[in-house]
């Protein structure tokens, strides 16, 4: 997963939102395991920043969108268990 993080950084274009759909799946696969960060640090030794960066790319791409809560924070965890349920939406098959 680092290794997809550094390619992520590195990369430009649709390599870029590739690599970051890459750690998204695979950080979701993990979003039951509480404390979330924590468990990601300990297990993968990925940073939180690193995951909500990516997210935030996603997201102003227009390719995800993060929960939101009533006050206006971002759910990411919540986005994370959404993605992991359920991981194709109808918009990304007719894409």
């Amino acid at each position: 997963m680092k290794g997809a993080i550094k390619r992520f950084k590195l990369a430009r274009g649709d390599e870029r939102v590739r690599y970051a759909w890459e750690v998204v799946r695979e950080v979701s696969r993990h979003s039951l395991n509480e404390p979330f960060w924590k468990t990601l640090k300990d297990t993968f030794g990925v940073r939180e920043g690193d995951v909500k960066e990516i997210m935030r790319f996603l997201e102003e791409r227009n390719e995800l969108q993060i929960l939101r809560s009533s006050d206006g924070k971002r759910l990411y965890v919540s986005t994370l268990k959404k993605i992991r349920n359920a991981p194709k939406t109808l918009d990304e098959w007719l894409k």
